[in-house]
């Protein structure tokens, strides 16, 4: 057979196959990721929702709206009462950072 009456080249039945369902899983893939990103912000606005509402429940009860106290561990000193034990943490920290430097309380230092 010469070269001038040679057949075209023709990809074989299998290979156009392949290429079927390359393209049918790629489609697949997108779509799945289209259904996962909507259920992902659905999800976000619920969560959002109760973050919301979470946030006005505290600031009501903060405000006064419900039992002193109740939950939010602030007792009846409020904000002041709580950076006043913030500092007393942060000296009581400060103080033991202290001593290990210097070495005390490893038997090693002297008061």
């Amino acid at each position: 057979m010469s070269a001038a009456n040679a057949a075209p080249y023709h990809a074989g039945p299998g290979t156009a196959h392949e290429i079927g369902i390359m393209i049918a899983f790629i489609a697949a893939f997108i779509l799945s990721m289209g259904a996962y990103y909507l259920v992902w912000r659905v999800g976000n606005k619920r969560s959002e929702k109760r973050e919301v509402a979470r946030r006005e429940a505290w600031g009501k009860m903060r405000e006064g709206g419900g039992e002193k106290g109740m939950g939010m561990g602030m007792g009846d000193g409020g904000e002041g009462e709580r950076e006043r034990e913030r500092e007393r943490e942060r000296e009581q920290d400060g103080d033991y950072v202290r001593e290990i430097l210097n070495g005390y309380g490893n038997g090693k230092g002297v008061r």
